[in-house]
């Protein structure tokens, strides 16, 4: 049996079940690290929660893997969910990229939460794993009023999350 093959093996496994982790996006702190989710906040009511998760369209096994779904699908299902389902109003949509090239989404929308506007920035980005896709949905929540305050550090902190 080949020991590097399976030192190779041994640590893939330990590399993709490692959390995540962010550049903090200034007066930020971290509330919650679940792994795979985090959740981060301001003493102004702003909140960041960034969470991974598998691709559940997949079919195959380990490295033979095929997608149902793609970053366009993922893209129109979740703007249809917040557009069409939640009524929130659309502001901007962009393209963009993570630190390491992978290209997403972001949107910026506003939605009036309990008598108060609140925009609301998601961006999407899907990664290729040798265990399959993962899905990765960051979405920054504040009042309107304070929104734009935290928003270059946020958009900087999206970019820069790895696994």
């Amino acid at each position: 049996m080949n020991l590097n093959a399976i030192a190779t093996g041994a640590a893939l496994v330990l590399l993709s079940s490692c959390g995540l982790s962010v550049e903090r996006p200034d007066h930020f702190i971290l509330l919650d690290d679940r792994g795979s989710e985090l959740r981060l906040v301001t003493p102004d009511d702003a909140v960041l929660r960034i969470r991974e998760f598998d691709d559940e369209t997949e079919r195959g096994f380990l490295f033979f893997t095929q997608s149902e779904a793609d970053l366009e699908f993922w893209r129109k299902a979740l703007k249809g969910e917040l557009v069409e389902n939640r009524g929130y109003t659309l502001l901007e949509e962009n393209e963009i990229e993570d630190d390491r090239g992978r290209p997403g989404v972001e949107w910026v929308f506003e939605a009036t939460t309990h008598g108060r506007p609140w925009r609301y920035l998601v961006a999407l980005f899907e990664r290729e794993t040798a265990f399959g896709d993962r899905i990765r949905v960051s979405e920054y929540a504040a009042p309107k009023e304070r929104f734009d305050e935290h928003l270059a550090s946020v958009r900087k902190s999206v970019r820069s999350v790895s696994p």
